[in-house]
């Protein structure tokens, strides 16, 4: 397992507290999974011109509970999941996720999972690849190596 904390930044100034979240990319037997915290596009626009492609992981966990100050365009294509996390409280009195969130990543052909329409979700990683478990729904998606 390798660990690369991508955020926050050493200089904090200016930033509100979202921004300072810890966003981390780990990579296990291949596969990437980058767990964004409650970043906003700030954050998000200094990480994609930081580390540029290196970003590119199977596995996102969507920042901010999929509100629509994270998770821009730009940003997706740099990281280019295959699968995206959206931890997300049901009927939550901020109305996350986004709909422009929810657009987004369907218009880049990113399976979604909720937390409030699917309950705890596992992933497990192997040589092989990965597999994502749904606990309430019993969606599954299973990714294998590329």
């Amino acid at each position: 397992l390798t660990a690369l904390c991508l955020n926050p930044p050493e200089d904090l100034k200016g930033l509100n507290l979202n921004d300072i979240s810890i966003v981390l990319k780990l990579d296990y037997h291949g596969t990437g999974v980058l767990l964004t915290g409650d970043v906003e596009k700030i954050s998000e626009n200094r990480i994609r011109q930081t580390y540029g492609d290196s970003l590119k992981s199977d596995i996102l966990k969507v920042a901010h509970h999929g509100s629509e100050t994270s998770t821009q365009t730009a940003f997706l294509e740099y990281v280019q999941p295959r699968v995206a996390i959206i931890s997300v409280g049901k009927n939550n009195i901020y109305g996350h996720p986004s709909p422009s969130v929810m657009t987004s990543l369907k218009e880049h052909g990113i399976i979604t999972f909720r937390t409030d329409l699917d309950g705890a979700i596992d992933i497990e990683i192997t040589k092989r690849g990965f597999v994502v478990t749904a606990q309430k729904s019993g969606r599954i998606f299973r990714g294998k190596r590329q």
